[in-house]
């Protein structure tokens, strides 16, 4: 979903007054941008967030309702194509998530699939950890510098095969082992059955704001899938979004279009998941609760908006059953 040719034309006139097309705009500027520029089109909630991808200025945000025509898989696959680099360069030094190693302590074997990896920093932590892994993502441009990293990550071990051998890799070459670590696919649409996807092969599944791209009516067929990969006594481990505290209810499913550090503009699809329906959705899909982020209802605050709007995500460690 992109800006009008009206707000495109009202960042130029805002940025040639702030000193030129390569003027960096502060946040003053940019205030007065977006109370200007979507003025006739307050309902669709613009607000004001800080940029994702870098820098501190924060730049609009549009969240609207999508209507039935909407493929949220194929709007996601656009926007993360084109912020492939952006989100790498964002996350690459961020630790992996906190409960990782209670996620670790109940896996009933030690391969580990990587739901949503990404750019593969996440994989690669796995790794040094100790534990087969494997990344799926539904963006080929992320697998593409998932398996960069990790190629250079492996190129710089003394015994690059012997480091793979010890955690249960029996490929002869870096490239054969890489073949079998990454694959494209859809959450809900897993290749059960096929190979890297093998039924109850799995000690574990790390899914980290992943789930929170996942339209509810999807939700079950995605904890099926988990369930047929797990092993028994297997574990998934989620952190996905819920909803803040303002946001209406007709916006728990969204596009959202913001820009990239001034860039053009992008839309993803958002879920924000009640933390309390999903442990039920968990339930029924037979898992059972090991462990949940603490926090109001479940939920981990993260920073306000400069409109003072608060948002919240949420994780869960659950065991089948």
């Amino acid at each position: 979903m992109a800006m009008g040719p009206v707000v495109h034309a009202r960042l130029g006139l805002l940025k040639r007054s702030c000193g030129g097309s390569k003027a960096r705009l502060n946040a003053q500027d940019l205030r007065r941008f977006s109370a200007s520029a979507f003025a006739p089109q307050r309902k669709r909630a613009v607000i004001l967030w800080v940029s994702p991808f870098g820098g501190s200025n924060p730049l609009p945000i549009k969240r609207i309702k999508p209507d039935s025509a909407v493929n949220p898989e194929k709007v996601n696959m656009e926007a993360y194509a084109r912020l492939a680099a952006a989100y790498q360069a964002r996350t690459d030094v961020l630790p992996i998530a906190d409960p990782f190693d209670d996620f670790a302590k109940v896996l009933s074997l030690n391969r580990i699939m990587d739901v949503g990896c990404g750019p593969g920093r996440d994989v690669e932590t796995i790794l040094q950890k100790g534990h087969k892994v494997v990344g799926i993502d539904l963006s080929k441009e992320m697998l593409q510098l998932a398996r960069q990293r990790l190629d250079a990550f492996l190129q710089q071990q003394e015994d690059p095969l012997g480091f793979l051998r010890a955690r249960g890799y029996e490929s002869k070459s870096i490239d054969g082992v890489l073949d079998a670590m990454f694959f494209q696919a859809t959450m809900q649409g897993m290749p059960i059955g096929r190979p890297g996807f093998e039924v109850e092969s799995y000690g574990g599944l790390w899914a980290v704001t992943s789930v929170q791209h996942l339209p509810y009516a999807q939700l079950p067929k995605f904890l099926a899938n988990a369930s047929a990969l797990l092993a028994p006594k297997g574990v998934l481990y989620v952190k996905t979004r819920a909803p803040f505290d303002n946001q209406p209810k007709d916006l728990l499913e969204c596009l959202e279009t913001s820009s990239e550090n001034q860039g053009l503009p992008f839309t993803r699809f958002f879920a924000y998941y009640v933390p309390s329906d999903f442990l039920n959705s968990l339930e029924q899909a037979g898992f059972s609760v090991v462990r949940t982020s603490k926090g109001p209802d479940g939920r981990i605050q993260y920073p306000s908006t400069n409109s003072g709007e608060r948002g919240y995500k949420f994780w869960v460690i659950a065991q089948k059953k």
